[in-house]
This record gives structure tokens, sequence and C-alpha cells, in this order.
């Protein structure tokens, strides 16, 4: 396990302070644009199991992502899985309340998605990604591994995650070396939404992306996503 990259969001639990609320509740409106995007599959994949789904979000985080989701399918089972479980225990009960829903019988594991994950074959029906996919050292490993723990009509839905945009991918990776993350020594990578598409296909996933813009500032700019700046929700069902 990385333990850099563990330090570092072990050490990241200050983000339901009083004084970062509105922050707090900005984030799960874009979150929530985010889910929007996919919710035609996400439905009908759902509805077609009586909403007894059972999701896995990795790199949870806060758990803002499955709590979201379980308000909508309150049937499915949920597991969260970060490679800081200190921090997911810390914040929980705190993004619980947020989004409102109860947090009783989420299950909670730590693990490094960049390594093989601690679940069994076919144990899940979708695996999340909410701004997490990127943290793998080794994406290829990590799509193979969500596939062999993912029942065979299973899917992938990847959200947020931190794309390359033609026109703007220099500057995008130079401020990214800035970032915190990356001067503490968190693993950070960013490509572009076609390197996305072949890491899925590559793994046995057929993806389709679908547009994010979230606020009336980026759906004024909407008309260039893909160009001076990506923003997409990933949908990649198993390959039959």
């Amino acid at each position: 396990m990385r333990t850099s990259d563990r330090a570092f969001y072990a050490g990241s639990v200050g983000y339901f302070d009083a004084e970062n609320k509105s922050h707090i509740i900005s984030h799960l409106d874009v979150v929530k644009s985010y889910i929007s995007a996919v919710s035609d599959s996400l439905e009908q994949f759902c509805r077609a199991r009586g909403g007894n789904v059972r999701f896995l979000e990795l790199g949870a985080g806060t758990c803002l992502t499955s709590l979201s989701l379980r308000k909508i399918y309150p049937q499915a089972s949920f597991t969260c899985a970060d490679i800081s479980l200190s921090r997911m225990q810390l914040l929980l009960g705190k993004a619980a309340d947020l989004v409102g829903v109860h947090a009783n019988g989420i299950e909670l594991a730590e693990c490094d998605m960049s390594n093989k994950l601690p679940f069994e074959n076919e144990q899940f029906d979708i695996v999340i990604f909410d701004a997490s996919l990127h943290h793998s050292c080794n994406i290829w490993l990590t799509l193979a591994e969500c596939r062999r723990i993912l029942a065979p009509d299973g899917a992938v839905a990847a959200l947020r995650e931190q794309y390359l945009a033609p026109l703007t991918a220099g500057y995008a990776l130079r401020r990214l070396l800035r970032t915190k993350e990356v001067q503490s020594g968190v693993a950070e990578n960013a490509f572009l939404k076609e390197q996305y598409a072949y890491y899925f296909a590559a793994n046995g996933f057929v993806p389709t992306f679908h547009s994010v813009t979230p606020g009336a500032r980026w759906r004024m700019l909407s008309p260039l996503n893909g160009l001076l700046f990506s923003k997409w929700s990933i949908w990649a069902p198993v390959t039959r």
C-alpha cells in the first residue's frame, strides 16, 4: 500500500468543518450532476434487478457518492473502499447527515486500487469511481480487477475524472505538478478522453462518455467540452 497516499488522505479529515459548509454543499451539487449524467443507464440497470444492486465505490474518501446513490436506490447494498480506512470511519456519519440518509449497513474496506483488490470474483454489480480512478498507479490493472470482481453483466461508472483537453493539456499537467497532492508524493495522473476509452475497451468494457457541465458558467461553455476543457461521466458495461 502506498504509504504517502495513505498518510495524506488519513490526515485530510477537516472536510466537514463548519467554515467549509458552503463549499461542501456546492460540491454535493456537483456530485449529483455527474451522477445525473449516467442516470438513464443506472436506472435501467437497477430496475432490471429490482433495485437489488451491489455497489462498490473505489477511492470512496468521504463516501458522498455512495450515500447519494443510496438515497436513490435504498434497496441496494454498498461497499466503500479507500486507501485510508480511518478517514472513511471519521467522515461517513457526517457525510450521511449531509446527504440525508443513514450510514447503517455500508461496508468499509481499506485497499490500494493500484494492486489486486481484496474482493471475490463477481462480487459486485457496479463499481463506482468519483474523481478517483486517476489515482491508480496502474489503470490497466485497476480496470482488469474491476472486470474480475464484477458480475458478467456488470458495469463501471467513472465520474469526475481528471481529463486532459487537447487545447489545454500542457497547462493542466504543469498545474497538476504544483498541487499539494503531488507535492506530498500522492499518485496523481491525468489522461485524454481517448486514453480512457482505450483502457476501458482493452479490459473488456464498452465505454460511453456523457458530457457534464455543472453550474451556469460551465453550461455556457458546453460547446467547448472536449476541446478547451473535458468533463464527462463514463458508463462502461462489461462486454458480453
